[in-house]
């Protein structure tokens, strides 16, 4: 068989959805494909589910939680050592349709200009849009989905600066050029990194409209980040990277000064009426941010280039 297309699967604690979403993929239209499945130290029953129930798919089974981006680029290292043409990247919690695949891939061999391009993202049920994914077609974003949708006008496909990495089908000339997710990000935030390059790269993202998954996570509580907490740091430094890693916009030291100047403003007046918590809170933001822009500003001058970073 040729095996033009890996999908690669990252699972962490997916015990939940692993079974269903396999059990989509393989019954896929689309035959000419291998399934990777990288697991990122799953604590639950995860690994066993993949070893009994579907032997045949390759497993790396990794001994550390080394994050999304980074687990997703061992699965494109090790579908790049053989003859592909395209990576499919799917979220442990996503169900596809048997012709997704095969539709997307039709679709982008006659847009070849789209580093990216997804499905259109339903809820768990398919009754509705992925509420997430419903902001990413709206009108700042492309004036002409919804329009479209409505007056029966629908087009190929639609551009749209950003859509998350549920579900993207990633030509090999995309990973030779862009390369892979850049692993400052554990989680979250490395899928707008990487669209970001590829529309500096002079790529397009793209999403078809006739071509649908499902995103099983419609359900799942967030958790609200408190003020100080490790997640609100790491938030932050999530939040520094997509804004000053954005290759597409200049470097600003004058935004970076002046967000570093009210933090040590707000620093000093909690320390003057004794509020040490919020002293010391305000100070660690303030390190954070000066630890880590350096090596942004460093990464930008490097993905400018075209290569297959990451990987």
């Amino acid at each position: 068989m040729n095996n033009d297309i890996y999908i690669i699967i990252v699972t962490y604690n997916g015990k939940y959805w692993i079974e269903k979403c396999l059990n989509h993929v393989l019954e896929s239209e689309y035959k000419q494909s291998n399934i990777i499945i990288v697991d990122n130290y799953s604590e639950d029953n995860t690994v066993n589910i993949v070893e009994q129930k579907f032997s045949n798919i390759n497993l790396i089974k990794l001994k550390k939680n080394v994050g999304f981006g980074k687990a997703n680029n061992i699965g494109i290292k090790f579908a790049l050592k053989n003859n592909i043409e395209y990576i499919f990247l799917l979220n442990q919690d996503v169900y596809i349709y048997p012709e997704t695949i095969k539709k997307l891939i039709i679709t982008h061999k006659k847009n070849e200009d789209y580093g990216v391009i997804s499905p259109i993202h339903l809820n768990g049920s398919g009754n509705k849009l992925d509420e997430g994914f419903s902001g990413y077609m709206g009108y700042n974003n492309n004036k002409y989905f919804f329009s479209d949708y409505i007056l029966g006008n629908k087009k190929e496909i639609y551009s749209i600066p950003f859509v998350n990495a549920a579900s993207w089908l990633v030509p090999k000339k995309t990973l030779l050029e862009i390369g892979g997710f850049d692993p400052y990000f554990f989680h979250y935030g490395e899928d707008m990194n990487y669209c970001q390059r590829i529309i500096y790269h002079g790529y397009k993202i793209g999403v078809v409209p006739d071509v649908f998954i499902l995103h099983d996570r419609e359900n799942r509580i967030n958790e609200k980040r408190r003020v100080f907490s490790k997640e609100n740091y790491q938030y932050i430094k999530l939040l520094l990277k997509i804004e000053f890693g954005n290759v597409n916009i200049p470097f600003s030291n004058k935004k970076i000064i002046k967000k570093l100047s009210k933090l040590l403003i707000k620093a000093f007046l909690n320390l003057i009426i004794l509020r040490l918590k919020y002293f010391w809170g305000y100070s660690k933001e303030f390190l954070l941010i000066l630890n880590n822009i350096f090596k942004i500003k460093k990464d930008r001058s490097v993905v400018i280039k075209k290569m297959s970073h990451f990987l």
